[in-house]
């Protein structure tokens, strides 16, 4: 759904505000998916450049991997 183009983004937003309030521990893999699958270049050089810098130095391995 992120990565979809036809979706708005404050439609996204609102789905993973739901998808939030179900506790559960993939949540942070999900959110962290989310926010690399959006399709804009933006969005994708701010995700790039906080891999080589320190900014995703404190997540966890699968977090990381799902920012991939």
């Amino acid at each position: 759904m992120y990565k979809c183009l036809t979706i708005s983004l404050k439609d996204k937003e609102a789905a993973m505000e739901k998808l939030s309030l179900i506790k559960s521990d993939l949540l942070i893999i999900t959110k962290a998916f989310c926010k690399a699958a959006l399709p804009d270049k933006d969005s994708k050089k701010r995700i790039w450049d906080g891999l080589f810098a320190k900014e995703y130095d404190n997540t966890t391995l699968l977090e990381h991997k799902a920012l991939c």
